[in-house]
């Protein structure tokens, strides 16, 4: 394990390439850490860089840019050892100067590139872009551009039978396309597109690859369009699953055991072969923000959050980690009667403990109301085997994440079948969050 072992996440209101023309420039590293040299060995445009670190600390140093909402999360890693023997004051010395360096330096990006922005006003715009971006529908053109290049010598030419909009959905414009084959034989796609600056489709692409070996049935990826020749901006192409979801159902104890089953089976998917770097992301816990909160979270609540994610933090590699698919509940789940049939939406997908997903499933949930999110829990350990062992921290990290999306959802959440304003639904994620502080705390050694 290296002696000096820096992680630092920051969050900056800029698209990833912006952020990247700044701190992928020598000078910035330079003047942040003067005694350490980075030689570049992987660079990976908008996504960030790599070095060889050379000087006071000898080993690897790392900048991953996730874009997150309406702006981009800054990730930076320095690890390594001192070139020779020092002393535990000094290595402490060392380390506490060069966090406290690099987070005084990420301050200033972010002061000087947020610096015009109203607070505000960038999550408010990005809003309106996405609401009037799911609006749309496909030109024709582009879906005979994106046919013509999924045509193939089995298939032959691809002809549009039909074309219908899908329900759910934040961040993309979702359509049904209904294609047929020479022999007249018709099979069903599922189209997203995404905004111009989303840096999504290619991380979904490669995730929605990963997932086909999980033990639940998951869409293929058909085709994919990075450059937005099709129509203009990134798209995505993937099979259709039978199936629908499913928020008012019949036998609601059977529904959550059923929710509970899938994602074991989901998280035992065997992670021996070779990981795609989409997949090795940092895990997201480690990315806590308050600038994502409203305005009644300032305070208490946030402070406690702050808290728990610390303490997630510390515990490190003591949580096992595997697949998660990053954001499991009932509208990424596909139903046929009392019976999952497949589930959706790998977006999000990554390596990083189970209890993440167990616990964004529970705030989900927590918005339906009733027992269903205690049910999820107690369905889940049983079908894994063993307890839950830190869900408090969990629940209250999911929470505040939820208050992230909230604005993106409109109106109405959950819209298939659960009618929650989102008024409502900010109700019941403070007192889900509160709860899952309380018990938290009481946990506390």
């Amino acid at each position: 394990m290296p002696l000096v072992d820096i992680a630092d996440d920051s969050y900056v209101v800029a698209s990833p390439g912006a952020i990247a023309a700044r701190l992928k420039d020598p000078a910035f590293w330079q003047s942040c850490w003067p005694d350490v040299a980075l030689r570049s060995y992987h660079d990976r445009d908008a996504e960030g860089m790599r070095w060889y670190a050379a000087g006071a600390v000898v080993g690897t140093a790392e900048l991953w840019l996730e874009p997150w909402r309406d702006g981009t999360l800054v990730h930076v890693f320095l690890r390594g050892d001192p070139p020779s023997r020092w002393s535990a004051r000094r290595l402490e010395r060392l380390r506490r100067a060069h966090a406290l360096a690099l987070k005084a330096a990420l301050f200033a990006v972010k002061d000087e590139m947020e610096a015009d922005r109203d607070p505000g006003t960038r999550l408010a715009d990005r809003v309106a872009r996405l609401v009037a971006h799911r609006a749309t529908e496909p030109s024709r053109s582009g879906i005979a551009h994106l046919l013509a290049e999924l045509a193939d010598d089995d298939t032959g030419p691809l002809d549009l039978v039909d074309v219908a909009r899908l329900d759910g959905g934040i961040a993309t414009a979702t359509h049904l396309l209904r294609v047929s084959d020479r022999q007249g034989l018709c099979r069903d796609l599922v189209l997203k597109r995404y905004l111009a600056d989303d840096d999504t489709a290619a991380l979904e692409w490669e995730r929605l690859g990963f997932a086909q070996r999980c033990g639940v049935a998951t869409p293929a990826p058909v085709g994919v369009d990075l450059a937005g020749r099709w129509f203009g901006t990134p798209a995505l192409v993937m099979t259709a699953l039978p199936g629908a979801m499913v928020y008012d159902p019949v036998d609601p104890k059977a529904w959550v055991a059923a929710l509970a089953r899938a994602l074991v089976g989901i998280h035992r998917t065997d992670l021996s072969p070779p990981l795609p770097a989409a997949v090795r992301r940092p895990p997201s816990w480690r990315s806590f923000d308050r600038a994502g909160l409203p305005e009644s979270w300032r305070g208490e609540r946030s402070d406690g959050v702050a808290r728990v994610a610390d303490r997630l933090r510390l515990l490190g590699p003591a949580q096992p980690e595997v697949l998660c698919h990053g954001d499991f509940h009932p509208g990424n789940v596909l139903f046929d009667g009392d019976a999952v049939v497949g589930v959706v939406d790998w977006s999000g997908a990554r390596i990083e403990p189970a209890e993440s997903d167990v616990a964004n499933c529970r705030v989900e949930l927590a918005l339906i109301g009733g027992d269903l999110p205690d049910l999820f829990a107690a369905d889940y350990a049983e079908a894994r085997g063993r307890p839950l062992e830190h869900l408090p921290l969990w629940d209250a990290l999911a929470g505040a994440g939820t208050m992230s999306w909230l604005p993106y959802a409109g109106e109405k959440v959950n819209q298939a079948g659960a009618e929650i304003t989102r008024e409502q639904a900010l109700v019941r994620i403070e007192r889900f969050v509160d709860d899952a502080l309380a018990r938290a705390g009481a946990a506390d050694p």
